[in-house]
């Protein structure tokens, strides 16, 4: 398993992100976005390690985590701004990344209902996903 981070630009600041790709994961692989539950106020990129590893080793996925702001120190909607540009980057970066884009697939733990119609409407609005 080859892991690896790095900061995204966002849109208060740096992102944290943190690549997996198993050993076996060919060139032109698909990407998946993972966003990480915790009700938008707890998580991170450590707690959420273990299954992301499982998650490319399964796949042959590169799997990319994101780092989101958190509540209550960034409130709404500063977790779904962050998980929109990353998800954004990835899409415009995915060539750089040797990745198979589109599509991307995005695998949300946070509040999954909620969540996931306004992060994609978001991203329909800055041309991301088509419905």
């Amino acid at each position: 398993m080859h892991t690896s981070e790095r900061d995204l630009p966002g849109p208060a600041g740096p992102i944290r992100v943190r690549f997996h790709r198993a050993a076996t994961t060919a060139p032109g692989a698909p990407a998946i976005c993972f966003l990480h539950g915790g009700g938008w106020a707890v998580g991170d990129l450590d707690g959420h390690d273990p299954p992301c590893r499982v998650l490319a080793q399964d796949t042959g996925a590169v799997v990319m985590a994101v780092d989101y702001r958190l509540a209550p120190e960034h409130p709404y909607p500063a977790a779904i701004d962050d998980c929109v540009a990353a998800y954004a980057w990835l899409a415009g970066h995915s060539g750089e990344l040797g990745l198979d884009v589109p599509p991307i697939q995005a695998i949300i733990q946070i509040m999954p209902g909620v969540f996931a119609i306004v992060h994609y409407l978001r991203l329909a609005r800055v041309n991301c996903v088509n419905f």
